[in-house]
């Protein structure tokens, strides 16, 4: 599942980017989810007042809300962003205003004035209000404008998204030579590939309900050497062999 991030201020037209990213990725054949980040201080999804909202002030640890067309799941928390990637099984991932998974970054502004005086080392393009002044590049970094070329603002997504680096500690992984952070700015300045992350040269596939866990070095060496020291005791156990453990949903 590959990533990008739309970022800047509001009203400076990142859901109308968002809107024409999905809409266009969705007609190319994509399957696509998108995450809206609210950063409004006290704001909440439920009104408390309300059924679903006394659900959770008595208690309930999550709360779903059900009706015809939709479903809403409520938890009392915000998600990380582990949780957050860990929600969706998709093609494409757009993110409006979230920061804090590591992946590309479009960074939207009225004018060159409103960006940030140090751009964000995941920066790989610009856009929003600013496209529509006519400006094509900034900082050696193309102006994109969705509104006018959706067709080439999906281009763009399909060039350069790619799949969230894991931010994982340092002292956990490392074996990249950098952290996650360091890493993925250096797959966006052409330094390093994103498929030179320790995360995709794993000896070890685990799936839960079907879904692919990418396990750091540590995790993964503990549970090699943990599954090896008890399998190699049985008879037909085969030093260097592929070895195959299914758990069923039974307890």
């Amino acid at each position: 599942m590959k990533a990008i991030s739309m970022v800047g201020f509001s009203k400076s037209g990142k859901t109308t980017a968002c809107e024409a990213a999905i809409s266009e990725l969705t007609k190319r054949g994509y399957k696509v989810g998108s995450v809206k980040n609210i950063h409004k201080e006290n704001f909440s999804l439920d009104d408390p007042t309300s059924n679903t909202g006394r659900h959770r002030a008595a208690g309930a640890y999550q709360t779903i809300a059900r009706c015809p067309d939709d479903t809403a799941i409520l938890l009392p928390h915000t998600l990380t962003p582990r949780e957050l990637i860990r929600q969706f099984d998709c093609d494409y991932l757009i993110l409006e205003g979230v920061r804090d998974v590591l992946c590309p970054v479009i960074q939207f502004a009225k004018t060159a004035e409103d960006l940030p005086a140090v751009p964000d080392p995941r920066t790989v393009a610009y856009a929003g209000v600013l496209a529509n002044t006519g400006l094509t590049e900034l900082n050696g970094m193309p102006v994109l404008n969705p509104l006018k070329d959706a067709g080439a603002f999906a281009d763009f997504i399909e060039q350069h998204a790619f799949a969230p680096l894991p931010d994982v500690e340092p002292e956990c992984c490392g074996k990249c030579g950098s952290d996650c952070p360091g890493f993925c700015a250096d797959v966006i300045s052409g330094k390093r590939d994103r498929d030179e992350c320790a995360q995709y040269d794993q000896s070890i596939t685990l799936r839960v309900g079907g879904k692919q866990l990418h396990l750091v070095p540590f995790v993964e060496r503990i549970l090699r050497n943990t599954l090896i020291g008890i399998v190699k005791e049985l008879e037909g156990y085969e030093e260097g062999g592929e070895v195959t453990i299914t758990f069923g949903g039974g307890r």
